[in-house]
């Protein structure tokens, strides 16, 4: 098998291989992501749940509360017991009550506005309220029902008829007993009921010191089905979920099947009972379980502090994540067609373009063999006709970039002697202007004098030099033009460049520390011109206002020397130093070629050693040049 027929196959393997890990690798992340958010959505709505029914039933308490402190009821009770003692004594009036009162008021005896009061906080309320109930004296009970089909009002009844059987004196004793609190809460009954009694504000000696009382009775469901309204509102267009409240004893107390409530959830909810576990126990998480429909359920569940009741969220995470594996699937299927398309297109790409291809690529062989006069030849409607037309164009180009080169090489090396001659008689003639300047104001001075002519015959000597490189300008380029090497004193090396360059100038001060046998193996015209361009470096640095420039010099270990040039200039800043310092034709001065470090690296290198610098703005700059004390050859292309 060739290899194009393997071509094809392998692609279709290679597409499809990648696109299936790809949209595998989607499914798997997608399926993490969308089970996380539904964990977290689960547990956020578990604890909104829980938080609402707490907040409504501190919304009933907070009524039943302001109820037992209205001014309405404590007028009623006051009256009621009055009422009550005027008719103890009448006992043809006290027949009259019958059965069914265990007191002496009727309920017509309610005032109107007590009426309203208590009918406007079962309106707020909603169905939570089974009843409030007035203890307004020992014997006179009156029980408020909501009214029911419509009617105006609320129920007024007599009596001591509590849900669940329970006693109304028994919870009043409970309330009397817990005296350091304002309110207390018997818990969930079976029915559903939660009890809240509150001791009104009216404590009668006449009455052996009993407190007027208020009895709440809080339907837990209707409770529940009000703080679930928002979670169910928000979850319509979900799939399937469920909200459960249950008490400790694993009743169903809510569900949004109102069938199962007031049922055992063991019974009823028979793949919840892990759950119910946990909920039983007023733990707080989130379980996963198998739904009747064999279908994964996640639930996440919490504890209602205030009472012995834990709400949980159910939520059918498979019917939730039946999209995103529907989506997969089909991914799938369109990643392996897809693969085919692929692989069909560069089969027949690949078939057409292989002899062409192969065409140019013996072409680019022949021209990297040297062969600059190859040419292609293509078809008007040949698709490599673009890549054949760019060789031809690269191979021209190429054939003229090598003949410019070669004449740029020579132009070169003519700008090259240039700019080094030119640098080197421009450290001359600045030398010269500053002596001659000096002279108008020195001449008189016979040491001036005598330090003048030297520097005049130092200067004479050092343009001859330049004239003699200049005579020689292959030997200059290539750095074969050097005196021989030979033991230089560098402290006098670097005291006469000082005091040649700058030892005659007014205005800056000047300190040299150089011990006496610095003594180095070296080409003394070469270190004369760095130490010269770090002084005329310096000087220019720090212009026409009052600075110092300071040189000294030392041992740096036991095979080397250094020599400082410190100036009190305007520094530099650390891009200029590590980008264009040492760069030839790189320079701040407005005449400046850019040439003088870069020399000046380029000869201490060349000698075994290294110049370093230090600088910052504003606060001058220091250079180190250090080399070695020992004998060094030369090398022969280093560079003057």
């Amino acid at each position: 098998m060739n290899l194009r027929a393997k071509l094809f196959p392998a692609s279709v393997v290679a597409c499809a291989a990648t696109l299936a890990i790809v949209c595998f690798a989607q499914y798997r992340r997608g399926a993490r992501v969308a089970d996380d958010a539904l964990r977290a959505e689960s547990s956020h709505r578990a604890t909104l749940f829980a938080r609402g029914i707490e907040a409504e039933l501190r919304a009933r308490e907070r009524e039943a509360d302001e109820l037992a402190d209205d001014p309405r009821l404590r007028d009623f009770t006051r009256a009621t017991g009055e009422s009550t003692r005027a008719k103890s004594n009448d006992a043809p009036r006290q027949a009259e009550v019958g059965p069914t009162y265990s007191g002496s008021v009727e309920a017509a005896d309610v005032p109107e506005q007590l009426r309203e009061r208590v009918a406007s906080i079962f309106e707020r309320g909603g169905d939570s309220f089974a009843s409030l109930t007035i203890v307004a004296a020992p014997n006179v009970r009156v029980r408020f029902e909501p009214q029911r089909a419509g009617g105006a009002g609320p129920v007024v009844k007599a009596g001591d008829a509590l849900a669940g059987g329970h006693e109304l004196d028994a919870l009043i004793e409970a309330a009397a007993a817990d005296a350091g609190r304002r309110e207390i809460s018997t818990g969930v009954v079976a029915q559903g009921i939660v009890f809240y009694v509150v001791p009104a504000p009216r404590a009668d000696a006449e009455h052996g010191g009993k407190v007027a009382t208020l009895v709440a009775e809080l339907k837990l469901d209707e409770v529940c089905e009000r703080a679930a309204g928002s979670l169910i509102d928000a979850n319509a267009q979900r799939t399937e979920s469920q909200l459960v409240a249950l008490d400790r004893e694993g009743r169903i107390v809510y569900h949004t099947n109102d069938a199962l409530r007031f049922q055992t959830a063991e019974r009823v909810m028979t793949n919840f009972g892990v759950v119910v576990n946990q909920m039983t126990a007023g733990r707080e998480g989130i379980e996963s379980y198998d739904g009747a429909d064999s279908a994964r359920w996640l639930a996440a569940y919490a504890p209602v502090r205030s009472l012995d009741l834990s709400v949980a969220v159910a939520t059918n995470a498979s019917a939730a994540t039946a999209g995103l594996r529907r989506e997969g699937r089909l991914y799938v299927a369109l990643s392996a067609l897809l693969a085919l398309v692929i692989a069909a297109l560069v089969f027949t790409r690949e078939a057409r373009s292989a002899r062409r291809i192969e065409r140019i690529a013996l072409a680019a062989q022949a021209v990297a063999d040297g062969d600059l006069e190859r040419r292609l030849e293509v078809g008007e409607n040949d698709r490599t006709r673009v890549i054949a037309e760019s060789f031809n164009l690269m191979t021209e180009r190429l054939r003229a970039h090598i003949r410019r080169e070669a004449e740029g090489r020579q132009f070169q090396a003519f700008m090259r002697l240039s700019a080094m001659l030119t640098h080197d008689l421009k450290n001359a003639i600045t030398g010269l202007s500053m002596l001659v300047s000096n002279m108008e104001q020195q001449f008189h001075r016979e040491e001036f004098r005598a330090d003048a002519v030297t520097s005049l015959r130092d200067a004479t000597d050092n343009l001859r030099g330049i004239v003699a490189r200049l005579s020689k300008p292959v030997e200059t380029l290539s750095g074969e033009y050097r005196s021989a090497l030979k033991p230089v004193d560098l402290s006098a090396v670097v005291r006469r460049v000082v005091e040649t360059t700058a030892g005659q100038t007014s205005f800056h001060e000047i300190e040299m520390r150089l011990p006496e046998g610095l003594e180095v193996v070296a080409d003394i015209d070469r270190l004369e011109r760095v130490f010269e361009n770090l002084v005329i470096n310096a000087l220019d640095a720090m212009g026409t206002s009052e600075g110092r420039l300071t040189v000294e010099g030392g041992r740096e270990g036991e095979d080397s020397v250094f020599v400082t040039v410190a100036d009190t200039g305007a520094g530099m800043t650390p891009e200029f130093i590590s980008a264009k310092l040492f760069r030839p034709f790189a320079t701040t001065k407005k005449q400046g070629l850019g040439l003088g470090l870069y020399t000046c690296r380029e000869i201490v290198e060349a000698h075994g050693g290294s110049i370093e610098v230090e600088s910052r703005p504003s606060s001058g700059t220091r250079f180190r040049v250090v080399l070695p004390s020992g004998p060094v050859s030369l090398p022969r292309d280093s560079k003057t």
